[in-house]
């Protein structure tokens, strides 16, 4: 329905209307705070119109009203509907005439300022601001008559003459029917920066206690590694000593013994991986990607000679990076390439892509594939998903993977089904390859 039209029907029934707004003016407490004169057509023009841009719920309410039959019945649930809204926010919101008097305000904004809202009415509507503030006032006014709509934020004088750093918006009615006047929305930012202090201060010790806990990994991974190879070497000698004069039992033992020294020194070796690529100073240079993956392909050579792999590769780009994290970060997906794989030949194919957004470069297998619910998982340090009779390995590579992407501002993910291969992606600087 044309808004002109709405208006009209409205005016029609603004006798029996008046009844039916009285008593939802009554129950919300609004009707004390206006005008004995107000009439029907303007409170709804003012509360629709006026108020639409703040919310998304006033922004739905004006476009209901302006779809409203002649029903009074709907007239008045959609009054209510408005009146709840305003007095119910929790946004300071003040209605002011062109002399700039208050003609009503909402609770919240009447408890901002220290008055309850039958006080503040007929009031001059511009609160008291500290004197600093006066000239940012006078063009926050100047802006709103030029462009209809202005903000600032200002330390607004209470009833009591404490202070309060408010956000002050003020705006004049969409609606050209709408009495002279204007808005004015008060924001409290008080609380708003408590709670952004708080979570700088939670912030900050979590970034405590995240370097400390990699430090502390760092140094047992560090101290642990001469103990774990002197175990290694002295459980051999013991072996080479004794020969052939141990018992089968003894000799049984013993390989356990080796066998839980190696995979110790193993997982000592990742963990020292892993803590460098978290603590290392990035070094970035402009490079082609093929240097990073042919010293990947050259550190596991003997691995695909093993396997008789077949290496695939698309025309790899010059970008931005640190050499050393991003030749690891290629390593591991190739070595997880070659070594999650039943097929009688591994193939890999190192792509690149670009969507819209990006860049995506990845490893993509035909290996034994990965179930969706784990294609988080994967990625979390010491996860694993076969037992080390199946497939040898520590569980970090994939970690070490995510955080040399992390460190490029980039993303890793995996698109995989079982036994269809995996496809690794990841990004580097841009965070919106990741889908």
């Amino acid at each position: 329905m044309d808004p002109t039209r709405s208006i009209d029907i409205l005016g029609r029934l603004q006798v029996r209307g008046a009844v039916a707004l009285g008593a939802v003016l009554a129950s919300t407490g609004l009707a004390r705070l206006i005008h004995a004169d107000l009439t029907l057509p303007v409170l709804v023009a003012a509360v629709a119109a006026g108020l639409a841009w703040l919310h998304p719920l006033f922004r739905q309410l004006r476009d209901r009203y302006l779809s409203l039959s002649s029903d009074e019945e709907e007239v008045r649930e959609v009054l209510g509907d408005m009146v709840s809204a305003v007095w119910g926010s929790v946004e300071g919101i003040a209605r002011l005439d062109d002399k700039g008097n208050y003609l009503w305000v909402n609770p919240s904004y009447a408890k901002m300022l220290g008055f309850t809202p039958e006080e503040m009415k007929g009031m001059p509507g511009r609160p008291r601001v500290h004197p600093d503030d006066v000239p940012r006032v006078k063009e926050t006014y100047q802006q709103m008559e030029e462009t209809g709509r202005a903000s600032a934020d200002v330390t607004t004088i209470r009833k009591d003459d404490s202070y309060l750093f408010t956000r002050m918006e003020l705006a004049k009615p969409l609606n050209e029917n709408a009495r002279p006047g204007f808005f004015l929305f008060l924001e409290d930012l008080a609380e708003s920066q408590e709670i952004e202090a708080a979570l700088a201060r939670k912030s900050h010790e979590l970034v405590r206690l995240n370097s400390e806990l990699e430090q502390f990994a760092y140094i047992a991974a560090h101290d642990l590694r001469e103990p774990t190879r002197k175990i290694v070497s002295f459980s051999a000698l013991l072996q080479t000593d004794l020969g052939g004069d141990l018992p089968e039992a003894a000799r049984k033992d013993l390989h356990f013994i080796m066998d839980a020294a190696r995979r110790m020194e193993q997982l000592v070796h990742d963990l020292l991986a892993l803590s460098r690529t978290s603590r290392s100073a990035m070094v970035t240079e402009t490079l082609g990607l093929d240097e990073c993956v042919d010293a990947a392909l050259e550190a596991l050579a003997l691995k695909i000679e093993e396997a008789g792999a077949e290496i695939f590769r698309d025309p790899l780009p010059e970008v931005e990076v640190d050499r050393t994290l991003i030749t690891q970060l290629y390593q591991n997906l190739l070595s997880n390439a070659l070594k999650f794989c039943n097929a009688e030949q591994p193939r890999v194919h190192i792509t690149v892509e670009r969507n819209g957004q990006g860049l995506v470069l990845g490893v993509r297998d035909n290996g034994i594939g990965i179930e969706p619910e784990y294609a988080k998982q994967i990625f979390q340090p010491f996860k694993r998903l076969h037992g080390r009779s199946e497939y040898e390995g520590t569980g970090i590579g994939l970690a070490i993977c995510q955080k040399a992407a992390e460190r490029h501002h980039g993303r890793i993910w995996v698109e995989s089904e079982p036994a269809k291969g995996s496809h690794f992606k990841f990004t580097i600087g841009e965070p919106g390859g990741n889908p």
